[in-house]
């Protein structure tokens, strides 16, 4: 008897040109076994109620597949394991109408002995549940959502459905993702370059007024203070005037201001933050003393204002003289320290650097900066716990002593002492095509170190001359130039340009030389086919046994001998620029820096030196010349830390860099102790005074007086690098 087909809504699909699947009982128990088998699986055992049939919502969550009960399926012979309890059939209903209006086919008759046994529904009850439920994975506060079964035919096996939920897991959660840091970009030199150049202009400007607001306030404070406008009946007034040319010179130096609020909201602290915090103060005291009326300190904090805007002008200039070179080159070629160089002593090399790593050194705050900034912070703390004790409660006392405190603790160089050494140097490498790697790159050069010094840096091609060419024996000119040049070419000395035009100007012939030797004494030797070659100095060539005529006596040549005979003489003029005499003697001069002759010249001597340079030669050292040539092909280390940009690698770049990297951490170390100790000295005076209630020793003029007597070692030490 046939059923009647019972209309069943349409399962929603993902797409609509997809149709829900149907299948009939006749595969479900090809799939899941027979009558017996589908008693036997727990999996087949829970009905299915009919609301859980439909999706009719999008399906949020999926649940965990190691925490549903593994269905075992049969083998390919459609028998179960042996171990697998099988019990008898039960005689059971026919299926639900749901599963057999599901397929456009026939169910299979009753009456048919050969059809498989129906699958019965039992009655329905609640699904059961796995103890590990109780424990859920999903984030809903442990409650466990409703999940909707489709009835669907398994596509896939079950371990693939597991490894895919694993992998879904090992997933990391976009939310739960930090986001990346923004990372500091960084301006290039030629932007930096740009910007330091128009704030220098307008700074300029701004200098020359704030100059002559501050000298008026100062005449007119110096006057008032020494009482000789006591006549005036209006005395507020020239309080008043004080308070004004004060605003106007603020305004003038308002980078500085601008510069020291920036300070604070980073957050941070600087010496333009205490000079505005100088200004602020000096402001409240004036309008107390204005009623009083009595002196203030008006003129000394102008004075402040524009020696910290002259110290923003030199930052400006410094910035510029630094960014030039590095704007005009790619930046690859720099000056490396190396560790362990000559004689367990660290030396300089070129080597290649790079242009991002110069432009952080550049703008990295320095040690002798947070030094700086930390004393400026005691000073702006200590000054109004100070104030407060001697004040006896009283507010305009309280001003008056705290705007005295704060200038006394406020070094009146503080930011010339910093910029005005990196000012100085950056302009003199500028003009040399180099520049230093901040801080850090000048740091590097201190201590004991080592600088090699070749044939090119003494002497370069152009500063190198033939004065006349003398043969003797019988030996034909092109053999004896041709062998010169052979001996001279393998030193790789300077003087193989000068031997190698002579050979092409002759029409000489090139020539293989072997067995390559150098002589201690000051010269080198070879063998060219049959023939025993010599190449040196006269002294060498005396040492070597060689029969010199009379009248081969010249300093400044180059002897050439074939077989023990003299066959010609070579003179040489070595000409001595200003720019290598002035090197080679900054470098001898500066203590710590040991100059490495490693020319492959054998006519380079101590002697020849000092006749040439005019410098003295203790401190330089000039090793044998098999050493010299190690030296000459040592090339950097991957341990090399860059030191300086350079665009040419010249030899005055080089000694001006070392020498000068070192008087510049000699100033700035020694400007800043100076004014760390003078900040600190004003404020235990002032605060003594203050407590004795001397208050006619804390006058405009003795605290102006004590400002400038410590900023005169400080502006003589910020000059340091001008020396060089």
């Amino acid at each position: 008897m046939k059923r009647k087909k019972k209309k069943q809504p349409v399962l929603p699909a993902e797409t609509p040109a997809e149709e829900a699947q149907s299948f009939t009982l006749e595969d479900i128990i090809q799939e899941f076994g027979s009558g017996e088998q589908a008693q036997a699986d727990p999996a087949l055992q829970t009905p299915v109620p009919r609301h859980m049939t439909e999706d009719r919502e999008n399906l949020r969550y999926r649940p965990d597949m190691d925490d549903l009960p593994e269905r075992q399926l049969p083998s390919e012979t459609g028998s179960f394991p042996p171990d697998t309890p099988v019990e008898a059939p039960v005689e059971e209903p026919a299926a639900p109408d749901i599963l057999a209006a599901s397929h456009n086919t026939k169910a299979p008759d009753a009456s048919d002995p050969t059809a498989p046994s129906p699958v019965k529904a039992l009655p329905q009850e609640k699904p059961r549940r796995h103890k590990a439920d109780n424990a859920s994975p999903f984030p809903t506060g442990g409650k466990q959502p409703v999940f909707h079964q489709q009835p669907t035919r398994p596509s896939f096996p079950t371990h693939q459905v597991r490894q895919a939920t694993a992998e879904v897991r090992q997933t990391p959660s976009p939310a739960k993702n930090k986001p990346p840091k923004p990372r500091r970009t960084i301006v290039t030199p030629e932007a930096q370059f740009r910007q330091a150049q128009k704030r220098q202009g307008s700074r300029n400007i701004r200098l020359v007024l704030c100059i002559l607001f501050a000298l008026g306030n100062l005449v007119l404070g110096f006057f008032h203070s020494q009482g000789m406008l006591a006549q005036y009946p209006r005395q507020a007034l020239l309080v008043l005037a004080q308070l004004v040319l004060l605003a106007l010179c603020a305004l003038s130096a308002a980078g500085v201001i601008a510069d020291g609020l920036r300070q604070l909201l980073r957050p941070g602290f600087g010496f333009n933050t205490l000079v505005t915090i100088n200004v602020l103060v000096s402001l409240a005291d004036g309008v107390l003393a204005a009623q009083a009326p009595r002196c203030t300190y008006c003129p000394l904090v102008c004075l402040l204002l524009v020696c910290a805007l002259w110290g923003m002008q030199l930052q400006s200039k410094s910035i510029c003289a630094a960014m030039d070179p590095a704007r005009r080159t790619s930046g690859e070629t720099a000056l490396v320290q190396e560790p362990n160089l000559f004689q367990k002593t660290a030396g300089v090399l070129r080597g290649s650097g790079s242009l991002t790593e110069f432009l952080q050194a550049n703008n990295t705050v320095a040690g002798p900066q947070k030094f700086a900034n930390g004393f400026s912070l005691l000073a702006a703390v200590a000054a109004p716990i100070l104030a407060g004790l001697t004040c006896g409660g009283k507010t305009d006392t309280f001003l008056q002593y705290w705007a005295a405190m704060l200038l006394a603790g406020t070094p009146l160089l503080g930011s010339v002492t910093w910029f005005r050494p990196w000012a100085i140097l950056n302009r003199r490498l500028q003009e040399r095509g180099a520049s230093v790697y901040g801080w850090a790159g000048a740091c590097r050069l201190r201590g004991k170190i080592a600088v090699p010094i070749g044939d090119n840096d003494l002497f370069p091609r152009e500063n190198l001359k033939l004065n006349g060419v003398k043969y003797y024996g019988d030996f034909h000119p092109d053999r004896v130039v041709g062998y010169g040049y052979a001996l001279i070419s393998a030193t790789g000395c300077s003087l193989a340009p000068l031997f190698q035009e002579l050979m092409e100007a002759r029409g000489g012939r090139r020539y293989a030389l072997t067995q390559f030797r150098r002589y201690e004494s000051g010269g080198v030797g070879g063998e060219i086919g049959a023939d025993s070659v010599l190449a040196g100095s006269l002294r060498f060539m005396q040492s070597m046994g060689v029969d010199m005529p009379a009248g081969t006596r010249v300093g400044q040549a180059v002897y050439v001998a074939i077989n023990g005979t003299l066959a010609g003489v070579f003179a040489i003029h070595y000409g001595v620029t200003r720019s290598a005499a002035e090197s080679l003697g900054a470098l001898a001069a500066s203590r710590g820096v040991t100059p490495v002759i490693v020319a492959g010249d054998f006519l380079i001597s101590e002697s020849f030196i000092r006749s040439k340079f005019r410098v003295n030669t203790s401190r330089i050292k000039i090793p044998p010349l098999s050493v010299r040539a190690e030296l000459a092909q040592r090339k950097p280390s991957a341990s090399a830390k860059p030191c300086v940009l350079l665009r040419d690698g010249r030899f005055s770049a080089v000694a001006l860099a070392v020498a000068g990297a070192r008087a510049l951490c000699t100033a700035v170390r020694w400007g800043t102790l100076v004014n760390g100790i003078g900040s600190v000295m004003g404020l235990i005076i002032m605060g003594v005074l203050a407590n004795l209630a001397a208050g006619n020793m804390m006058s405009m003029v003795n605290l102006g007086l004590y400002l400038l007597i410590w900023s005169v070692p400080s502006l003589l030490l910020s000059g340091w690098p001008r020396n060089v």
